[in-house]
């Protein structure tokens, strides 16, 4: 279980987009999953809502299992999962939107990477920096502005 939860981690760093689906208005259920490639490849993946706690689980105990010398995987580890309790709460601000009837959420596909961009200044030292501050990453992403924007139409 350690092994196959970091694997997922670092292909999700690596290749990962996540994708809202809003389908209430057509009487479907509405959902979220995460896509990724192994080693970006054709071959696609997909975490459906149900993999996605799965693998939150996972990535919950391996935290508990990992030796105190791998620091960075548990910096990593740690990251991904508040990266993960950032896309459900997106998702959930996402279905009350769409279940109050506003029309801009209503039929709504909404895609983002949430792969790790590097920025080309920080290439040099990309691998120390980003296990330090993965985040630092993920705050210039659309994600992020987008997460900004609908927590304020949801206020």
């Amino acid at each position: 279980m350690l092994d196959n939860a970091l694997i997922v981690m670092e292909h999700l760093y690596k290749t990962g987009r996540i994708k809202y689906y809003l389908r209430r208005l057509i009487n479907e259920e509405s959902y979220f999953e995460i896509e990724y490639s192994i080693d970006r490849s054709s071959i696609k993946r997909i975490l459906s809502m149900s993999d996605t706690d799965d693998h939150k689980r996972q990535l919950t105990f391996c935290n508990v299992d990992l030796q105190s010398n791998m620091i960075d995987k548990k910096i990593l580890l740690n990251e991904q999962l508040n990266l993960f309790e950032i896309l459900t709460k997106i998702y959930s601000i996402l279905k009350q939107l769409e279940t109050s009837g506003h029309p801009n959420f209503q039929l709504k596909e909404e895609e983002f990477d949430i792969y790790i961009q590097l920025d080309p200044q920080d290439h040099n030292d990309n691998n120390q920096s980003m296990q330090k501050n993965p985040f630092k990453y993920y705050s210039k992403s659309k994600l992020f502005f987008f997460f900004r924007r609908i927590s304020e139409i949801f206020k």
